[in-house]
């Protein structure tokens, strides 16, 4: 396990990397008529068809952005829905925004096939410091602690596809454990309108914080969420957080004991949807 004091030397580089990950945001057409495919292993491909669950349970979310410079909406992250008005996202992609989003919506189980379902939900007078928590040591801790959780008033109109994994359940237990990614890859600046996945092998490692698997994600997918299917279950692993240019590989956060406690925490201590 690496150091802690490793970790805060390559924390700003760490935030730097992980929105430059692997390879350019795809193209390909997708006809409307076309079936839904299982994720492909080891690269992305669009997400077509009526997906099953826990597609409809992947998001995306947008603010509004206020300042001398800027004023309009930014599509700024994926995520997961993990109950009726919680979101699970990467750290770095609202840390950065401070007090300048004034507003939010999400949006999940959006698609390549325009006619896929997919619902909304809509925050006013968004306020950082109330609806959005994340570890005390990021961005100090990198990857480590590249995690956060976002409260959006308005209850979300069906109830989420993914659980958290049980105190103590090591789910990525083995060197052939197959995980699942999706999210939305960016479209220039912002982050994309479809959906894409993937999925592969975790690689092996010693790091409680951090795993690597072997999907060749596209730019711009961080917070999209990553999970293996257990016995009809789609159990939360890990962070999408950036990709290791070098090996061809997704890089997660992992959903530790430490991870999940925080958000155990995080959750109860937010207000209750009206």
């Amino acid at each position: 396990m690496r150091s802690i004091l490793t970790r805060s030397f390559v924390g700003a580089a760490l935030a730097l990397l992980s929105t430059c990950e692997l390879g350019p945001h795809p193209t390909r057409p997708v006809p409307q008529s076309a079936p839904f495919q299982p994720p492909p292993l080891g690269r992305m491909e669009p997400v077509t068809g009526s997906a099953p669950a826990p597609y409809q349970s992947v998001c995306r979310s947008k603010v509004l952005r206020v300042t001398l410079w800027v004023h309009g909406t930014q599509w700024v992250s994926s995520g997961a829905l993990l109950d009726d008005n919680l979101l699970l996202t990467a750290g770095h992609n609202y840390a950065t925004l401070k007090s300048i989003a004034r507003e939010r919506s999400v949006e999940c189980g959006m698609g390549v096939v325009p006619e896929q379902p997919w619902f909304s939900v809509y925050d006013d007078n968004y306020d950082r410091h109330r609806h959005m928590r994340h570890p005390a040591e990021y961005p100090g801790a990198g990857w480590a602690a590249d995690y956060a959780l976002l409260w959006f008033g308005t209850p979300a109109s069906r109830p989420s596809s993914f659980r958290l994994p049980e105190p103590g359940q090591d789910v990525l237990l083995g060197t052939d454990s197959i995980v699942t990614v999706a999210g939305y890859p960016s479209e220039g600046a912002n982050t994309g309108s479809l959906m894409f996945h993937g999925r592969g092998k975790v690689i092996p490692s010693d790091d409680e914080d951090v795993f690597y698997y072997s999907v060749n994600t596209e730019k711009g997918m961080s917070g999209s969420p990553v999970w293996v299917e257990r016995n009809g279950e789609f159990i939360l692993v890990g962070v999408h957080v950036g990709g290791d240019l070098q090996r061809n590989l997704g890089i997660a956060h992992r959903l530790n004991s430490r991870s999940l406690q925080n958000i155990a925490r995080w959750s109860a201590g937010f207000p209750r949807a009206p």
